[in-house]
């Protein structure tokens, strides 16, 4: 995961999901799960802070494998420390 200042004037985030054997519906589904949780538990945060930040999520094979409370506590582990 990379974390750092925005060359824009406002936070944004990246998320890469690579296909590590799964089809391309489970590839969306895991895709629009991670958008969502940028949405609603990163941006409201970092859109705070100055200067904006910039985040890019890549997912590991065990992601595809999380339910939604397993992800999102995968997810609020991946920012403590950064903030």
């Amino acid at each position: 995961m990379y974390h750092g200042e925005s060359p824009t004037r406002s936070a944004r985030a990246g998320i890469v999901v690579p296909r590590y054997g799964h089809t391309i519906v489970e590839r969306n589904r895991l895709k629009r799960r991670l958008r969502e949780l940028v949405r609603t538990e990163w941006m409201p945060r970092a859109r705070t802070r100055q200067p904006p930040q910039e985040v890019l999520v890549r997912v590991r094979p065990r992601a595809y494998e999380l339910n939604g409370n397993a992800l999102r506590e995968a997810f609020g582990k991946c920012f403590q420390g950064v903030e």
